[in-house]
């Protein structure tokens, strides 16, 4: 900060300060050097800059929210292609017994409807002598979902707060093709994958993290093959209520229905190939000014 005499602003440590749209922090100390004067930070807590108040939102998040650039799976981020707006990743996973491994490839894109948020493309492949033996291709469209919130502060502590992520959905494709190669039973997590979205209320950036996490079991005996398809819709809530020293999480998972199935199976009368899969989803944190609010909350389903 340079001059510091018309800088129309008075610092002093132990003042907190709010950069909008930038940063909450407290100063440490102040000091001048030559026409400058240097500010040192420390970390500073929302109830450090409200003494009284509130905080609270009603947003329905869309296209326009969501910074796909930013968007990780397993905490790294990706390539991401400016010109199409979308972010690839490459994985590997290993089995449930570290004895096989897995391709995963993974593309994130906006919505491609009205309805739609962001759409996921992941596809998971097992290969034996460098070719592949078992794929899954699994498509899925997040749907828009409303964010709400109110916290109130009183004496410089929080004193009450509720948080509801609701009308949060998700409809999956998953496609499967499996050749004989007596892969045997392959269970696996898959990486999670987190899309930040982003808004302002008043000064406080706000940054909503939704997270999808899956589980993938896929069974192939020997000589056994098929080709299949299903689909699903899932839709579910997310959220917590904070009254002085307690905290409920609430989450629920509101319905599900499947849609068209088709199967092709090569393998032997008696010999199928098994595919299981389970989804957390909505899998909510929310960060303001770089400060998690809401612990990580989520509802799972888990579906054969």
């Amino acid at each position: 900060i340079r001059d510091r005499d018309n800088a129309g602003v008075s610092l002093e440590a132990g003042q907190t300060l709010v950069l909008s749209g930038v940063a909450l922090r407290k100063i440490a100390d102040v000091s001048l050097e030559g026409d400058e004067v240097v500010v040192a930070t420390e970390f500073a807590a929302l109830n450090d800059a409200i003494e009284s108040g509130t905080i609270s939102w009603n947003h329905e998040f869309g296209t326009e929210d969501m910074d796909i650039s930013l968007a990780t799976v397993n905490g790294k981020g990706g390539v991401y292609d400016a010109a199409s707006s979308t972010i690839t990743f490459k994985y590997k996973a290993f089995s449930s017994d570290s004895t096989k491994t897995f391709e995963i490839l993974i593309k994130l894109e906006p919505g491609t409807s009205d309805t739609t948020m962001a759409k996921m493309t992941c596809q998971v492949v097992r290969k034996a002598s460098g070719d592949p033996t078992a794929t899954l291709t699994g498509t899925a469209h997040l749907k828009k979902m409303k964010s709400k919130a109110d916290m109130a502060y009183a004496g410089g502590e929080l004193q009450s707060a509720s948080y509801s992520a609701d009308e949060t959905g998700i409809e999956i494709e998953l496609k499967v093709a499996a050749a004989a190669a007596g892969l045997g039973d392959l269970s696996f997590k898959m990486p999670d994958i987190a899309i930040p979205l982003k808004f302002f209320v008043g000064v406080l950036p706000v940054t909503v993290k939704v997270k999808v996490t899956a589980v993938l079991k896929l069974v192939v005996p020997q000589n056994a093959s098929a080709t299949g398809s299903t689909k699903m819709t899932y839709s579910g809530s997310a959220g917590f209520e904070y009254q002085e020293t307690e905290i409920e999480l609430k989450h629920s998972a509101a319905s599900y229905k499947f849609g068209s199935t088709s199967v092709d199976s090569g393998a032997s009368i008696g010999v199928p190939v098994d595919v299981q899969y389970g989804v957390a989803f909505p899998n909510i944190e929310v960060v303001l000014f770089g400060l998690p609010i809401v612990p990580v909350s989520y509802t799972h389903l888990t579906l054969p």
